[in-house]
């Protein structure tokens, strides 16, 4: 295989492995808004979108889906995701 079929391919696939990251990452935050929304209604959810969106660590979002049931109320929840946002997690 030619060095230019080598590199088209792997580039290939590295595009294909960010894109799966990318959309796993969206799962994660749309899961997590569906739980804000049925847990602390939808102003609560509408709230938290940006600040799960400057998540790009999947570990972090899905310690923040074992903090959810755990937030005592919105303003709980709320912090839990703004520190984390802060955090560049």
């Amino acid at each position: 295989m030619t060095g230019f079929a080598q590199r088209f391919i792997q580039e290939g696939i590295q595009q294909g492995l960010q894109q799966g990251m990318e959309r796993g990452l969206e799962a994660e935050r749309r899961l997590l808004l569906l739980m804000a929304k049925m847990r602390f209604g939808a102003a609560t959810a509408t709230r938290s979108a940006p600040l799960l969106e400057r998540i790009l660590d999947r570990e972090a979002l899905e310690l923040l889906g074992d903090a959810s049931p755990d937030s005592a109320d919105a303003a709980a929840w709320l912090a839990a995701v703004a520190q984390t946002a802060e955090s560049g997690s």
